[in-house]
């Protein structure tokens, strides 16, 4: 996490200083993360282990399948499948 810190913070600064970061949008991001860390520490000390594990490949899968399908929708966006 140190080493992340070390990378971010630059990657941020500059990322701001170019003009590429939102500051309205920023702090609703931020004003929402530490709350729902919070409730998210708490839910998964709450989860038992089998059922945590079963949330995470719900997860899983409905990412991947998003990710497929906005594949082949961009592929026959773009004329791939001609």
């Amino acid at each position: 996490l140190v080493a992340a810190l070390f990378l971010a913070v630059p990657g941020t600064i500059v990322h701001y200083q170019l003009g590429h970061i939102d500051l309205g949008l920023a702090s609703y991001l931020a004003l929402g993360a530490a709350p729902m860390a919070y409730f998210g520490a708490r839910l998964g000390l709450a989860l038992q282990k089998r059922h945590a594990k079963w949330i995470f490949a719900a997860f899983l899968l409905a990412f991947g399948l998003f990710f497929l399908i906005r594949t082949f929708y961009r592929a026959e966006l773009y004329g791939w499948f001609t």
